[in-house]
């Protein structure tokens, strides 16, 4: 438990703004921290927990933080533009975007780096999300390897970045090629030893927390059907969902239904998923957490999702069953 005094009004409005912000709450897990504001005066001093509740005390206990302090240190970026990131070899297993979407273009970028230039702080989620100048969308902390490139003599298993490549003519490596370490003499590091191909210590630099991947080979060894909607992923065909239809069928992702509205049919549509949401696409806002649907709408199952064909269409949903 860290305890934060506050001697001033001021001070208690930022430190419970910030912790309203970082996802903190107060009383019973009830309240926002910020009701705070207009119920005790300083001088207090503020307790949080792992549980992320906030309790107060008007005792003069004033460690181990002081407000100024306290705030430095959360405050204090995590990250700057121009930061270098590595997005992980494995991030197809991963919830990657801000919107739980998988799209193409992120899945060809898996295991490369690329260059920081925003963060975005997500109040719904409480996350803290990341912007790259090489690939849209905004990234979860999860799915990159933050990488330093530092400037020293390679260990063997380490990868460089070539950063200032001799010009000699039989080079087979360029600018901004990454070469995974087999072994060091003195000066000289190889990157092909059965070749005896190497490189001097200063055309490249370390890459601390780079990834050994082979992103494509993993990509098409771990590929699973799922659903696609304007490039963003709509589940995993097959899964198993919590919406029942109106004759007590349990629906998976990929299964389409028949969309009735006071018992007059609408038409064919498909069950998904999105932002950790099972719905029904077209109807997603009267579709309740629990799997049930209000408003008067019901559904009954049309077509398994076995017997739906690789890249057809129901109700924009394509449906992708093979890597082509």
């Amino acid at each position: 438990m860290e305890k934060i005094f506050c001697n001033t009004n001021e001070e208690r409005d930022k430190v419970l703004q910030r912790l309203e912000d970082m996802g903190y709450l107060w009383s019973g897990n009830k309240y926002k921290t910020t009701k705070l504001t207009s119920v005790y005066d300083a001088p207090m001093t503020i307790y949080i927990d792992n549980d992320k509740m906030v309790t107060q005390s008007f005792l003069n206990d004033r460690k181990e933080f002081g407000a100024t302090e306290w705030l430095e240190k959360e405050l204090k970026p995590k990250y700057k533009v121009g930061d270098l990131f590595q997005i992980k070899p494995n991030v197809t297993d991963l919830t990657n975007s801000m919107y739980l979407s998988l799209t193409s273009r992120m899945i060809d970028r898996a295991g490369s780096l690329v260059t920081l230039v925003s963060t975005v702080f997500d109040r719904i989620s409480r996350k803290q999300y990341l912007c790259f100048k090489e690939v849209g969308g905004l990234w979860s902390e999860d799915c990159v390897n933050p990488i330093k490139e530092v400037k020293r003599p390679a260990k063997v298993g380490e990868f460089v970045k070539v950063t200032n490549p001799d010009n000699y003519l039989f080079n087979e490596y360029k600018f901004g090629d990454i070469l995974k370490v087999v072994d060091y003499i003195h000066n000289l590091t190889c990157y092909k030893k059965e070749d005896g191909k190497f490189l001097y210590e200063e055309e490249y630099v370390v890459l601390e927390g780079y990834e050994d991947c082979n992103y494509v080979k993993k990509f098409e060894e771990k590929f699973v059907p799922y659903l696609e909607f304007y490039a963003s992923n709509y589940g995993i065909i097959g899964e198993d969902t919590n919406i029942i239809d109106a004759v007590g069928r349990r629906l998976r992702i990929g299964d389409t239904v028949e969309i009735y509205h006071y018992g007059e049919y609408l038409e064919e549509s498909t069950i998904v998923k999105n932002q950790a949401k099972n719905f029904v696409m077209g109807i997603c806002s009267f579709c309740n957490p629990d799997g049930s649907i209000r408003n008067d709408y019901k559904i009954i199952k049309k077509r398994s999702y076995k017997e739906i064909n690789d890249r057809e269409v129901v109700h924009d949903i394509r449906y992708v069953k093979s890597k082509k």
